[in-house]
């Protein structure tokens, strides 16, 4: 019965991030400076790709528009000041369970995909950061996939 109540409200609301404390700061600041890095990781922060990523914040983190804008600046700093990935896969590893890590590279590709290009540059970051999350290639590759089709 639980189970067949949690898809409903799932499938009314969209998934959450599996196994998340979505009201830990780190964790959201972690997992929107790798959405912030996708985003401009081609050299060219698109309108779009701002729009997709604000969106899916406010969505996966039930925030409003203010703390999402807040929440993107805040992750833009750690971002530019980030010396790799590691410091923010290792905080999404600590407490997502492995759905609730595919969601972060679902989040990631939605980005990406934003502009309907996917470049090499954010090709290999979708990559590594799946490489990082214990993210099956076959899983990384079906979830660009799902992502595509959906749009």
């Amino acid at each position: 019965m639980w189970n067949k109540l949690k898809a409903f409200a799932e499938k009314i609301t969209g998934p959450k991030l599996s196994g998340a404390d979505l009201n830990d700061d780190d964790f959201k600041l972690s997992a929107v400076a790798l959405m912030v890095h996708a985003a401009r990781i081609d050299g060219f922060y698109s309108p779009e790709e701002a729009k997709v990523m604000h969106r899916q914040i406010q969505k996966y983190f039930d925030i409003s528009e203010d703390d999402a804008t807040l929440l993107v600046k805040d992750a833009d700093i750690a971002e530019r000041e980030a010396i790799d990935l590691y410091q923010f896969t290792k905080k999404l590893n600590e407490q997502l369970d492995n759905d609730g890590r595919k969601e972060i590279v679902k989040l990631l590709w939605k980005i990406v995909l934003a502009d309907n290009e996917i470049t090499p540059f954010e090709d290999n970051l979708v990559w590594r950061v799946s490489e990082l999350l214990g993210v099956s290639t076959n899983d990384r590759i079906a979830l660009r996939e799902i992502v595509r089709a959906s749009m």
